[in-house]
């Protein structure tokens, strides 16, 4: 989803760089940035051109640090992680947005008390997703944002023959909780 934004914004003439670290990064046992599966998007003859507008730099860095992001307009932090990072960059770096695309609380409770706490950190700007993510971080954290629904771009939608069955399905994606603060994504299939 991200990656959509970057593209819109490069497409409208934005000097969009992309910032990651070479060698991932960690917490606790996981690996949270997976740069190598970001170096075959953007080298990949199959890929190339798929997800990643040509007008965006991706720049490979060791850490997001004040040292190797540049001074901008606008930085922005994608998930629970790079907004401490983001959080820590000098004013010239831009205004800081806190892009919030789920409530990232999948780990123990150490964990989740940290990305709970990243939601009220003091941003210029916090956006979430959809409404429902916006009232739990409200309900959950105090930290209000503004609300930009994703839409399904046009060219995503195609038309199919009909197909020989008695049934017609179709899948939506949607959450469940299947574990204590544990959202997990799944679909689920009407007849």
């Amino acid at each position: 989803m991200a990656i959509d934004y970057l593209n819109y914004f490069a497409r409208h003439d934005n000097d969009v760089i992309c910032y990651v670290p070479f060698t991932g990064a960690y917490y606790g046992w996981k690996r949270i940035l997976f740069p190598k599966a970001m170096y075959r998007i953007i080298k990949s003859k199959d890929l190339q051109g798929k997800w990643i507008s040509h007008k965006i730099n991706i720049k490979f860095v060791p850490y997001i640090n004040n040292l190797y992001v540049r001074d901008a307009d606008i930085t922005i932090a994608t998930s629970w992680l790079t907004s401490y990072w983001v959080y820590n960059l000098k004013q010239e770096k831009g205004a800081k947005v806190y892009f919030v695309q789920d409530f990232e609380t999948w780990g123990n409770d150490k964990e989740n008390n940290k990305v709970k706490a990243s939601y009220q950190l003091p941003y210029d700007l916090r956006i979430s997703v959809s409404t429902e993510l916006h009232d739990r971080l409200i309900q959950e954290t105090k930290a209000s944002s503004i609300v930009i629904c994703n839409g399904l771009p046009k060219e995503s939608i195609r038309k199919f023959s009909k197909i020989n069955s008695e049934k017609l399905v179709i899948g939506f994606p949607f959450r469940e909780k299947r574990a204590v603060q544990q959202d997990i994504k799944k679909y689920r299939i009407w007849y």
